[in-house]
């Protein structure tokens, strides 16, 4: 079998080699795409599933080069280190999991999909069948979701709050001066804080949209996202020239923004999750229920849970010091 894997990389090599792009019609460029797409899926499942015995055999330590395997395979393939350990976590799960193995032999999952999946899977065993039919006609971005909220609803609640607060005592805010001379802000925490500020800037953003479309002036969502953290900061501490900066309506010196969450009634009057239920920022991803009940807790309106055919409570945050309602007019699946 080695003899012909190599004899088959000698044969791709040759129509790489020679392949003269400006030659092909649009028909030929697609169906040349679709193959080789379909010749990377194989060899990122061969790569996944003998990067597992590697692991197992220890036969990359050779002359004592690398320290660990994670060092070796990121030489190997020309990536992190990070990403070689994560191809290798999902190297050892897909074992124990014959559905996403299955899948993975025959080409129906890329290598993201195949990380996402069986991470799903490894938290609860019973999604393996759904989530590989949902990889077949999902968008990566649904599959994710999907995903995500498979793992947080299989989550113990111990569990669930741990992440929470590693996540928490994890959390950084960085600024960084790029060589061009432009800056940098990168940000990471708990999802409810960060989506506390992005709802901050909504009206900022609508009222940014509203200018630009009444001028004709095309901007990219996420310079408009740029321009209102500017006017967001300005609204606190005065204008760049140090007035009173204009901005949407404010609580204070706050801006008036919104994060729905939705969670299962169920779910939120257990304080957890359970399989198949639902404690999500809409359209960002799953928090802890004990958050969502702090986000209720802290509105100036009373929180209400409902019990519909399709239950959820949903919590509203007014501005990024979390103040919050909680609403049962939105549903969940």
């Amino acid at each position: 079998m080695l003899c012909e894997l190599q004899h088959l990389v000698d044969q791709t090599h040759v129509p790489v080699r020679d392949l003269d792009v400006d030659a092909l019609t649009g028909a030929e460029a697609r169906s040349m795409v679709e193959a080789f797409v379909m010749l990377e899926r194989l060899a990122v499942a061969g790569r996944t599933l003998t990067a597992g015995r590697l692991a197992e055999t220890g036969a990359w330590v050779g002359d004592g080069t690398f320290r660990d395997i994670e060092s070796f395979m990121a030489s190997l393939s020309g990536t992190s280190v990070g990403a070689a350990r994560a191809a290798l976590g999902t190297a050892r799960r897909v074992k124990e999991q014959p559905a996403v193995e299955s899948a993975l032999r025959a080409g129906a999952l890329s290598g993201a999909q195949t990380d996402t999946v069986s991470a799903a899977v490894d938290a609860d065993p019973t999604t393996a069948d759904e989530l590989v039919d949902l990889a077949r006609t999902s968008g990566f971005r649904g599959l994710k979701h999907e995903c995500d909220r498979i793992t947080a609803a299989a989550r113990s609640r111990d569990t669930e709050h741990d992440n929470y607060d590693r996540i928490h005592r994890e959390r950084y805010l960085r600024h960084h001066t790029n060589a061009d001379g432009s800056g940098r802000i990168d940000i990471r925490g708990p999802l409810d804080r960060t989506a506390q500020i992005m709802a901050a800037l909504e009206p900022f953003e609508r009222e940014l949209f509203e200018t630009n479309r009444a001028s004709k002036t095309l901007v990219h969502p996420e310079a408009v996202a740029f321009d209102a953290l500017i006017q967001l900061t300005e609204s606190v501490s005065g204008g760049a020239d140090g007035s009173s900066a204009p901005g949407p309506r404010t609580r204070g010196s706050r801006p008036l923004g919104m994060v729905v969450v939705h969670v299962s009634h169920a779910a939120y009057q257990r304080g957890w999750t359970q399989p198949g239920e639902i404690c999500e920022i809409e359209g960002l991803g799953p928090i802890p229920v004990g958050v969502a009940h702090r986000l209720a807790s802290d509105s100036d309106a009373s929180a209400t849970t409902t019990t519909p055919r399709k239950p959820s409570a949903t919590s509203a945050a007014p501005d990024p010091t979390a103040t919050n309602t909680s609403s049962p007019n939105r549903s969940t699946p």
